[in-house]
């Protein structure tokens, strides 16, 4: 007998592309890269990298084979049909209602290879049910249905991905090797005359594997290279601090592999929304990790760029200006804004305006935030310019003396799992606080007795609105599902790195 002729129709390798949806080991492995964020292919110094290591990946090969199962036991399988010359004549027939009823996967890998990632799979097997239907194309045109057992054994696949940013800013991915084959098939049919057609089933299993070994790689090549880089393209290349602050986490260049990890570096910049001007001043260069010294799953760089980009735009967006006013002390305080309550501490402010209400306004300027990060500790200076002004009779504000003032403050640095966000954490406590007179309307002045009111001032109002502001974190934008597991934060000279493993729990994966 003539082997069938039996293909699979364009249409139907649409279908089957369209009904199985991306959750596979290379999209599990780009939510724990934080989905791999875009960004310009051209040389920028990185505020921000993250590096997935081998460990990691061995984590998500073993948290994705239960997801691809559970994927392939639903999909959609379209109805195959062909033509055959058999014993009873030349028919034209069709399986229809394919389902997958059980699939294993016994022996997977996922590595990092030299442009991105290595995987692969064997002695992977798979049993369908089908509902069979022939109908002779001569008459008296015979026609008979039944069931059908399809099992498929031993399938096999390699293949290399290679991870990149596109000419649009957009990450990417492309299938750059593949190698897939399905080596034994068998049909066992089921009701009408089934005792005579599977004396010739396994003509038809084999014309039907020779089929899908030649598609197999057409529809993984297909389901990484369209709906992954589809599904890429959604993800958010920012994150909100604030409604007008946010982060810009996209890549600077494309994804890099060393021997045992691959490493994505991000831009790592904080950013007024309405003004997306860069800040003035650039991030330290990050040194690559050495092969072989990361020891978790995931490690994560944070730059003191990304500190002190955060203080740039929040004072670009006005919120480290203030104006303090008469009516904002409170009544107990043993210091008013009064002139004549500054008579021992500065004689020359009541002796110029006697009994006048007073103001004092501040504001951060240049690079408001110095951050020092190293082995030892981190630590803040901030600079604010600070204006004591006098209300006059007539309403009008003047400017007495102005100092500069340049608080310092120890930072402590942690990472925590906020619901499905890991975020990193910076609080700020007061050391001291140095003031220097940068211009006076009333002669020269001695700023040594306001020393005790400038601590108070920075340490329970300065500083802790500066607390408040930030007390929501740094977002690491990481996808739904996936979060830090016993995250240890380390600091080095103008990086805190974050080293950590990690857990993924998708919501949508059922009970086993």
């Amino acid at each position: 007998a003539r082997l069938p002729e039996t293909t699979l129709e364009q249409r139907q390798l649409c279908e089957m592309r369209r009904h199985f949806q991306p959750t596979t080991v290379l999209a599990l492995v780009l939510a724990c890269m934080c989905a791999a964020l875009s960004g310009p292919a051209h040389a920028v110094l990185p505020g921000f990298q993250i590096a997935l290591t081998n460990k990691g990946l061995e984590y998500a090969q073993s948290v994705a084979i239960p997801i691809i199962l559970q994927e392939i036991e639903t999909m959609a399988i379209p109805d195959i049909s062909g033509r055959a010359s058999t014993p009873v004549g030349h028919i034209s027939y069709d399986l229809s209602q394919i389902h997958i009823t059980a699939a294993a996967i016994p022996t997977s890998s996922l590595a990092v290879a030299s442009d991105g990632i290595a995987a692969s799979f064997s002695g992977a097997s798979l049993h369908l049910t089908a509902h069979w239907h022939y109908r002779e194309d001569s008459f008296p045109h015979i026609s008979d249905s039944g069931s059908a057992d399809i099992s498929a054994s031993n399938i096999h696949a390699a293949l290399d991905v290679a991870l990149g940013v596109t000419a649009d800013n957009e990450p990417s991915v492309k299938t750059s090797s593949c190698d897939c084959a399905i080596d034994s098939m068998s049909i066992d049919l089921h009701g009408g005359a089934s005792w005579l057609y599977n004396l010739f089933s396994s003509e038809i299993a084999s014309a039907l594997k020779h089929s899908l070994n030649g598609q197999l790689c057409s529809i993984i090549s297909n389901e990484i290279d369209t709906e992954g880089n589809a599904a890429l393209a959604t993800l958010p290349k920012t994150e909100k601090l604030t409604d007008d602050v946010a982060i810009n986490f996209e890549l600077v260049a494309a994804p890099m592999s060393g021997t045992d990890f691959v490493l994505t570096q991000h831009k790592g910049e904080c950013f007024l929304v309405k003004n997306s001007t860069e800040a003035p001043f650039t991030p330290p260069t990050l040194p690559l990790p050495a092969n072989g010294s990361l020891t978790h799953m995931m490690q994560i760089w944070v730059t003191d760029y990304l500190f002190e980009t955060t203080a740039w735009a929040f004072m670009e967006d006005g919120a480290l200006s203030f104006t303090i006013t008469p009516d904002e002390v409170p009544p107990s305080f043993p210091l008013q804004l009064n002139t004549s309550y500054f008579q021992q501490l500065i004689p020359a402010l009541p002796k110029t305006y006697p009994d006048r209400p007073m103001q004092i306004a501040g504001m951060a300027e240049g690079a408001p935030l110095d951050i020092e990060i190293s082995s030892s500790g981190c630590a803040a200076v901030l600079q604010m310019e600070m204006m004591v002004q006098v209300v006059l009779e007539n309403g009008s504000v003047v400017d007495a003396f102005s100092f500069e003032a340049l608080v310092a403050a120890d930072m402590f640095v942690s990472v925590a799992q906020e619901g499905a966000t890991p975020v990193v954490h910076a609080n700020l406590s007061f050391v001291n606080v140095s003031m220097t007179l940068t211009q006076t309307s009333i002669g020269q002045i001695n700023l040594d007795p306001l020393q005790d009111i400038m601590n108070i001032f920075c340490q329970d109002f300065l500083l802790a609105a500066i607390n408040k502001r930030i007390a929501a974190g740094f977002p690491i934008p990481i996808v739904d599902g996936v979060g830090l597991i016993n995250p240890e934060v380390v600091l080095s000279d103008n990086v805190v790195l974050i080293a950590t493993d990690i857990q993924y729990s998708p919501k949508f994966l059922r009970p086993v």
